[in-house]
């Protein structure tokens, strides 16, 4: 038979216990109470083009965008993208030829994403830099931070406009500025010189820069900077912007349909956005007053020539076969839409469709909101609601239903707003946590063995 002897435990016993709460209290109490301070990435965008030119007629655009840079970041995954091209509705209608224009992707999970990837088209490096027409870069790290960037070279369009060299790049992600962690998205783009007709423009400059600190502080900046202007090889005195020689060159362009809309800065919510210089074909007035009635005058004609041509260019497509999204096979692309680049070019001189030169661009925000508690409804205390009030109850009659309670004052049925409380709040994991599980279960494991050992050694036969 088995026989416990009672004896009074030892007080190590309690003291370990003590010290174990207490152990987890000094953890637990500075890490609960500067968990609303930690800082969190949150997330973050920006953007850059180098230009923008077609012609567009109500939604529908035709107009591609060159040189584009877009970077993106949540919490600790970065992705960066760099485009040679945004084709607008030709990519849509031709998938395949979208499919085939140069552009970098990479996010922070892919391998080399730290170190970045680069692409050169039709050429090749210069002292380990880009040398090619077309140069791409896209970088993204989990830090997390993403890069992107775009060169194109020069090009022009004889008799009608020239664009020397252009870049755009783009950053967004967390940095450490004067010690403290800051969430940063940056925009820029740069050209050399853009000359259309005896205008010439030199040093122009777009950059956008949005930041926000721990505390939510927003810091928002937008410029536009040019470094000379020309007419005719006279200058313009710019003093950094065209705003002082904008208006009289647009009062002189009206009668052509052209106008030059200066950039402008705008920071609608909390987005740092620096718009396009846009030199822009709108309403013609000379085309309404010329093209126009002879355009009118020949649809007659113009409408079933469309309506039989559209069928001949339906036909290599219809021979070669295939299907037009498969760019693994070999298809002809939809050449109907060749009518549709007709009509609103035409449309543009007649005053019907808009001509889009866009040069530069950009924009770029971050956010790193930090929810309350869900279960916190401020629900106040009984001392602090006072004496309750009186309330007049109406007893009823016979037909005549009774009135409900109301305090004395009010209008019976009164309610006051219930106050709204977040759904969310921010999470983390590892880090103080697990050292403070850890610790936790080893205590309990430590006390149920001192347990055990002790009832094991007194007791007896």
């Amino acid at each position: 038979m088995l026989k416990l002897i009672k004896t009074q435990r030892p007080l190590k016993r309690l003291a370990a216990a003590v010290v174990c709460g207490a152990l987890l209290t000094a953890l637990t109490t500075p890490w609960a109470a500067g968990a609303t301070d930690e800082f969190i990435a949150g997330s973050g965008n920006s953007s850059a083009q180098v230009m923008r030119i077609g012609p567009t007629a109500g939604k529908l655009s035709l107009a591609p965008i060159l040189g584009v840079t877009l970077t993106d970041y949540t919490d600790t995954v970065a992705r960066a993208e760099s485009e040679t091209a945004d084709l607008a509705a030709i990519g849509v209608a031709s998938p395949c030829t979208d499919a085939k224009v140069p552009r970098l992707r990479v996010t922070s999970d892919d391998p080399g994403a730290a170190k970045g990837k680069e692409s050169v088209t039709a050429g090749q490096k210069q002292n380990g830099i880009g040398g090619g027409v077309i140069d791409l870069f896209a970088s993204a790290t989990k830090t997390p931070l993403a890069t992107s960037d775009v060169k194109i070279g020069s090009f022009s369009i004889p008799g009608v406009l020239a664009m020397g060299s252009g870049e755009s790049m783009s950053t967004a992600g967390v940095v450490i500025d004067k010690g403290q962690k800051v969430r940063r998205s940056t925009a820029d783009t740069f050209i050399s010189s853009f000359s259309l007709g005896p205008v010439t423009l030199q040093g122009l400059h777009w950059s956008s820069v949005q930041e926000t600190d721990a505390k939510q502080h927003q810091t928002l900046t937008g410029s536009f900077t040019v470094g000379g202007a020309t007419i005719a090889a006279i200058p313009l005195p710019v003093n950094g912007t065209l705003s002082s020689v904008l208006g009289p060159i647009n009062t002189a362009l009206a009668p052509t349909g052209f106008a030059i809309v200066p950039p402008a800065f705008d920071k609608t919510g909390g987005v740092a956005t620096v718009s396009p210089l846009s030199i822009q074909v709108v309403d013609s007035q000379l085309g309404r007053q010329f093209l126009a009635p002879a355009l009118a005058a020949i649809e007659p004609i113009r409408e079933p020539l469309s309506q039989q041509l559209i069928p001949i260019l339906e036909k290599p497509a219809q021979v070669v076969g295939g299907n037009p999204n498969d760019c693994s096979q070999t298809t002809v692309p939809d050449l109907t839409v060749g009518v549709l680049v007709a009509d609103l070019g035409i449309g543009v001189a007649a005053g019907s469709s808009q001509l889009h030169i866009d040069l530069g661009g950009t924009d770029a925000y971050t956010e790193g909101e930090v929810f309350s508690n869900p279960f916190n409804f401020n629900v106040p205390s009984p001392a602090s609601l006072g004496t309750a009030p009186k309330t007049i109850f109406t007893p009823g009659t016979a037909g005549v239903p009774a009135i409900p309670g109301a305090s004395e004052g009010e209008t019976p049925l009164a309610q006051s707003p219930v106050a709204r409380s977040d759904k969310t709040i921010p999470g983390g994991k590892g880090g103080v946590a697990i050292a403070v599980g850890i610790i936790g279960i080893l205590c309990a494991l430590a006390l149920a063995g001192a347990d055990w050992y002790w009832m094991r050694r007194h007791r007896t036969v």
